[in-house]
Order: C-alpha cells, then sequence, then structure tokens
C-alpha cells in the first residue's frame, strides 16, 4: 500500500470525488463567461430555433457520380431538413446558387436549382450572389413568369436595376414566423447582399461584364445600415446572407452590429473562424461547395435580451449512401436530365477536320487499339447514357473527344466515331498526322520529287503524336470532385498502350 494514501483521512477520500465535480463544474461557468458567445443565460437547451445554412451550390443538383461516396443532391438535403420542425426551423441560402460564366448548361441548371430551393426545400430565403445575377435579367424574369415558386424566396438589399437605380432588383427581405422549441413565436427577418468588391478578384474578374446592363450592385453595408434598422422594427431576430470574402463579412459586421446572425459564403482558411462574433453579431460561414454540406446551429434567446448560438454549428454531410432520397426531387432531377436534350447543338457545315477517330488510328496502330478496347476510356460515353447525363455538357466534355471544337463530339447523333475517351483524348488532335501517314505507307509519297518527298516527310515527322501522356493531360478531368483520390504514377499503367510499340507503324 502506498504510505501516502494509508495517511489520508477517510472522509476526504469520500468527498473526493465530489470536489472535483465542484472545481470542473466551475471551470466550465468561467469558460462560458467569454466573449465568444456561449451558452450562458440561455433559457433552455431545448429551446430557440434552428438554423438551417447553405451556399455555393455552383449550379449542382447532384454528385456527378465520377467516383462512389460523393456527397451532395437536392434529393438527400430535403431529408436533413426534415428532422427538424419546419415551423421551429430557418432555411437559408447564403448565395452563389449558380455558376460563372453563365453557359447555356449552367443556367438551365441554376434554374432547376431554384426549382427546388424555392419549392420541395422551402427554403425561407436565398441570397443572390455575383455569379447568380451573371445569368441575366431575362433569366430572372422568364423564371418568375414561368415558376413564379423558384423566385419567391430571393433577397437582396443592395442589388439594383441598372434601368432604375432607385429599384431593388429583388424583394429587400422576408419576414417569417417560427414557433421556437418552447412554444413561443418569433418573425424572423432575412435579407442578403452580393459583394462589391468580388469582380476585383479572380476567379469572377470580368464578371460584372454579364450583367451591369441589367443590375448595380450597391456598397453592401451602406444599404444594410438603414435596412436592418427597419427589419428590427418588424422582427425579433435579424439574419443577412453574404456573399464575398471573409473580410467582407467582417466589414459588414463591424459596420451593421444591429446584425444578429450573418451567414457567409466564405470558407475561411482557419477554421476557428467558421463561427465568432464580431461586435455582438453572430457570423457563421458556409463550410462546403456544392451543396455536400448543410451547416446547423441553434440560435436562442438570453436572459439578459438579444441572441446568442445555443450550440457550436455543426455541418451535416449529405451523404447519399447514409439519407433516403426525396422521390418529388428525384423526378425534378429527371426532369432535368431529359431536358438537357434541349441543349445540344449541331456540328457546323464544314467544320474543319481535326480529329481522326480511333478506328483510324486502328489502321497504324492496331495493338494499342485492341488494348484501349478493354479500357473504362472506351466505355465512357455509356457511364453517362446509364445515368441519363449523356446530352449534360457539364459531363460530356470529359466522356468524349474534342467536345464542340472543329469535327469532333457534337451529340449522340453525329459524334459516334468521337464518343468515348479514345487516343486523341490523351495524344492530342491527329487527322492530319493519319492523313500523312497513310500516305507514307502507301508510297503515294515516291511520285513526290525529291525535296517535296524530303519536306513532306519532315512535315509528318513533327505532327507524330507524343506517346506518352503527361499528368497535366489526365488531370484535366481526374481532379476535384471528379476525381479526387487520383494519383497519376499508380493509375497511368490502366491505360498504357506503349508495351507493344515494337509493332507501331510511325510510332513515335
Amino acid at each position: 500500500m502506498n504510505p501516502t494514501n494509508a495517511r489520508r483521512p477517510h472522509w476526504l477520500l469520500a468527498i473526493y470525488p465530489v470536489l472535483m465535480l465542484a472545481i470542473v463544474a466551475g471551470m466550465a461557468t468561467a469558460q462560458d463567461g467569454g466573449s465568444d458567445g456561449g451558452s450562458e443565460g440561455v433559457k433552455s437547451d431545448s429551446e430557440g430555433l434552428a438554423l438551417f445554412f447553405i451556399g455555393r451550390r455552383n449550379s449542382e443538383m447532384e454528385p456527378c457520380g465520377c467516383v462512389k461516396n460523393q456527397l451532395g443532391g437536392v434529393q438527400y438535403e430535403a431529408t436533413l431538413y426534415s428532422r427538424e420542425p419546419a415551423e421551429s426551423s430557418i432555411r437559408v441560402d447564403a448565395g452563389n446558387w449558380s455558376l460563372y460564366p453563365p453557359m447555356p448548361d449552367v443556367s438551365m441548371r441554376a434554374r432547376y436549382v431554384l426549382k427546388a430551393m424555392g419549392g420541395l426545400l422551402a427554403l425561407d430565403a436565398v441570397n443572390v450572389g455575383e455569379p447568380d445575377l451573371a445569368n441575366g435579367l431575362v433569366f430572372f424574369d422568364s423564371l418568375r413568369e414561368a415558376h413564379p415558386e423558384a423566385v419567391r424566396p430571393l433577397v437582396s438589399a443592395n442589388v439594383y436595376l441598372q434601368a432604375d437605380s432607385g429599384k431593388r432588383a429583388f424583394k429587400a427581405y422576408h419576414v417569417v414566423e417560427k414557433a421556437q422549441a418552447g412554444g413561443e413565436s418569433t418573425s424572423v427577418a432575412i435579407t442578403g447582399v452580393a459583394s462589391d468588391s468580388t469582380f476585383r478578384t479572380s476567379p469572377l474578374v470580368g464578371a460584372a461584364d454579364y450583367f451591369k446592363q441589367d443590375f448595380l450592385v450597391k456598397n453592401p453595408a451602406i444599404e444594410l445600415e438603414l435596412l436592418v434598422a427597419e427589419m428590427k422594427e418588424k422582427a425579433d431576430l435579424a439574419v443577412v446572407l453574404a456573399t464575398g470574402t471573409w473580410a467582407d463579412a467582417v466589414g459588414i459586421a463591424e459596420a451593421v452590429p444591429a446584425i444578429d446572425v450573418l451567414v457567409s459564403t466564405s470558407q475561411p482558411n482557419d477554421r476557428s473562424k467558421l463561427s465568432v462574433e464580431v461586435g455582438g453579431v453572430k457570423i457563421v460561414s458556409v463550410h462546403n461547395a456544392k451543396g455536400k454540406e448543410l451547416g446547423k446551429v441553434r440560435l436562442a434567446e438570453a436572459d439578459a435580451g438579444g441572441w446568442i448560438l445555443a450550440s457550436e454549428p455543426t455541418w451535416l454531410p449529405v451523404s447519399p449512401k447514409q439519407l433516403d432520397a426525396v422521390p418529388a426531387l428525384v423526378e425534378l432531377i429527371g426532369e432535368y436530365k431529359k431536358n438537357t436534350e434541349e441543349l445540344e447543338v449541331e456540328m457546323p457545315r464544314g467544320a474543319e477536320r481535326k480529329f481522326a477517330g480511333a478506328r483510324y488510328c486502328a489502321s497504324c496502330h492496331r495493338p494499342q487499339y485492341e488494348d484501349w478496347i478493354t479500357t473504362r476510356h472506351a466505355d465512357a460515353l455509356q457511364t453517362l447514357v446509364d445515368k441519363g447525363s449523356q446530352f449534360d455538357p457539364a459531363c460530356l466534355k470529359c466522356h468524349v473527344v474534342g467536345f464542340r471544337e472543329a469535327n469532333g463530339f457534337y451529340n449522340v447523333r453525329q459524334g459516334r466515331s468521337v464518343a468515348n475517351v479514345q487516343c486523341e483524348s490523351c495524344h492530342g488532335a491527329a487527322y492530319e498526322h493519319a492523313q500523312k501517314q497513310n500516305l507514307i505507307r502507301n508510297n503515294s509519297v515516291m511520285r513526290f520529287d525529291d525535296d517535296e518527298r524530303d519536306r513532306f516527310l519532315a512535315e509528318a515527322e513533327a505532327l507524330i503524336p507524343p506517346s506518352q501522356v503527361l499528368e497535366q493531360t489526365c488531370v484535366q478531368c481526374h481532379q476535384g470532385d471528379n476525381d479526387p483520390n487520383f494519383d497519376y504514377e499508380a493509375k497511368i499503367h490502366h491505360v498504357d498502350h506503349s508495351a507493344p510499340a515494337d509493332s507501331v507503324a510511325g510510332g513515335r
């Protein structure tokens, strides 16, 4: 026996656990009394409102499906909302739900994203960010006429019409009535702002050129100062949704301290800044893009007045593996995929012949061709057909040869010879090379005089595509969400057709 313990009084041993619990409780109270907006003064952990927040969807309705276990999908996001009663939760999108530049397929996806948010997801408010505005006034007007529910949640404090600089382009704010978990009725006013500084930084430099004829973005802080005061006269809680940088969010909080909660689309490098308090304003940031995660935090009234974060924000994974899909949203995505057929374009008449196609390559490179047809590249287009995405330009560019280039792939009907990921997807366009090599193989150059023949052979030599495929070629498609764990050194052997090189006619 330890002699020290032997001399310790029995009564001290009896109260020792109680003393330790008291010390730990005292430390917790001291920490809660700090300036981090903890739970001091909250009436009850079960009271208050749940705030769901998301942003930077980038026109994504569901993950591309290129690899397994991708996160995202509005049909699964809806299931997360259903876990909290709609009457006691606030659902918002902080903006940048579209993508820049606004190509036809981007705008079509954005239209369906809005239909989901304003309809079946039943969001209370959706901010309009810079890339969203790039779709143009006609986009919003046509949607407002055809699908008014899609534009219902849109709000903006600082986006005005260029034709009438005194008129806001969208509703200034929404006021929604919610019932706290404890039963108390609470009115919530929600507005949004687009950054007026983002256009001076990459990658949105020049984005203003797309919509400056339609919209005018005014200084967010100046517009919010008076508007938030008006909102607080009509509601118990004022929420602002903001696009832009972390510095933009902090600047707004410092300039307009009357804001209760600010939801920012910025993603600070320091994770501790995902939830902070600046001058009394609680700032929470969107953690991930493309609808992969749904932020959630509980707001509660403090006994001393005002609102605090009654819980640390959590970011719930929108996981198809763990969540059930809402059938109505699955149908909406199916409708979008069906309508992408409208995005097909015809190959221009007299298009330059740039691509030869794998069958033409096979006339000289038969062993490589036979090896290629055993790889997944040879069935790349079929993977899109299987999930109904064979008309979607966002997917097609990485599943065919020369998408919408010269005589490359334009549509399923015209593009059979350049469908799938073929030789020229990796080694480069080779029509001219194939033509010259065909003449050499058939001894057609023998009719040239010596100078012409030498010049022709030199040109043919220069046109031979490199046999080695570099990593920068692969990562044009095998990167980001498409293939987040791509390892060039580990994967290249799966498509390396160089083994039979000694049997290649004219190869290098």
